[in-house]
């Protein structure tokens, strides 16, 4: 009886972190928004009814070690001098036992070391990663969530810049969620059992390091982070660790300088013919921050640096906005940025 009350716990705790965090950072519909906000509720509720199935750990003959502890208030975890590094890459490391040996708000308010490089990576912003040289929103695969029942491939938006792709929840986090450093590092397509992914899942591997394993939009889009991962693999690899600083009033050389880059060119703000109308109050406009794939009909689809119009902000996390050419649907707030503001930096 009492390993059913210890495993039913465990699923709510999951259940609500599901619903609480991951959730959180996922483009939902209205409708799907307040469905879940109405589960959190329950769950609330039903803590409050029957508040002992929410500490089912804490009996002195287990590990006070439970992954969502930082949720419940007047419960801190000591820091453990054992954690191994691989839970900075975990959405959820496990012990044997099912029970998490770090909390996942210790992982987070730590500066993220890479395993064994030894280089220390500070916060980042993602608005900071605009002109990152590829941006996008890729399926990151970590631990097995809820005994199978969710995917262990979890969305992350990701950035890659200066040999470092940087992980996040949301568009608007202050710092990545996580971060991998790319030197030596190989991408190489990974072909999985989803046959609607297969041709768009990718790994990167690295002899003694830890392989990851992604899952792109599409296998065009897969390609573009395959060529992002290969010419930034290179960059701190090539780098002397003995060259000195320049001295002031000497110009640092140029990122340009590197043969990986003579051929690229910087991705222009607005397609070609596009400007911004005057006629129009520009309070109303903004400029797409990052791609945005509708999942549903009632939403709009829109890339990096596509100029649309407010047309109805009710609702402060979903707006209804439209095109140039005149499609309409609800977008994402927090993907959005002022046009005016944007011409004029």
């Amino acid at each position: 009886m009492a390993k059913s009350n210890e495993r039913l716990c465990e699923v709510l705790q999951e259940t609500r972190h599901f619903l609480a965090e991951v959730l959180d950072g996922e483009g939902l519909s209205p409708f799907a928004s307040t469905v879940k906000g109405k589960l959190l509720q329950k769950l609330e509720q039903l803590e409050k009814e029957v508040p002992h199935l929410f500490f089912c750990l804490d009996s002195p003959s287990r590990p006070l070690s439970n992954p969502y502890l930082d949720m419940q208030p007047g419960i801190s975890l000591p820091p453990s001098q054992h954690t191994s590094l691989e839970n900075v890459y975990s959405d959820t490391a496990m012990t044997p036992e099912g029970v998490s040996e770090e909390t996942e708000s210790q992982i987070e308010n730590k500066s993220f070391l890479e395993e064994d490089e030894g280089v220390l990576t500070a916060d980042v912003a993602a608005s900071d990663l605009s002109k990152a040289e590829k941006t996008g929103y890729l399926e990151k695969k970590g631990k097995e969530r809820l005994g199978g029942l969710l995917s262990t491939y979890q969305k992350r938006l990701c950035a890659i810049r200066d040999g470092v792709l940087y992980l996040y929840d949301k568009p608007i986090d202050k710092k990545q969620k996580s971060h991998i450093l790319l030197t030596n590092y190989e991408a190489r397509p990974f072909p999985i059992k989803d046959p609607s992914k297969k041709d768009a899942s990718f790994e990167l591997v690295c002899p003694g390091k830890k392989t990851y394993q992604f899952i792109a939009f599409s296998a065009k889009d897969m390609k573009q982070w395959l060529s992002a991962i290969e010419r930034n693999s290179k960059k701190l690899a090539l780098q002397n660790p003995t060259e000195e600083a320049p001295q002031p009033g000497e110009t640092p050389a140029s990122p340009m300088s590197d043969p990986s880059c003579e051929n690229e060119v910087d991705e222009p703000l607005y397609e070609d013919g596009e400007s911004f109308p005057e006629h129009e109050r520009k309070e109303d406009w903004y400029v797409g921050l990052w791609d945005c794939i509708a999942d549903y009909p009632d939403e709009l689809s829109f890339k990096r640096g596509d100029l649309l119009k407010a047309v109805g902000r009710e609702h402060s996390a979903w707006w209804l906005a439209q095109t140039q050419q005149g499609q309409r649907g609800l977008v994402p707030s927090s993907y959005l940025m002022e046009a005016f503001q944007r011409a004029e930096e």
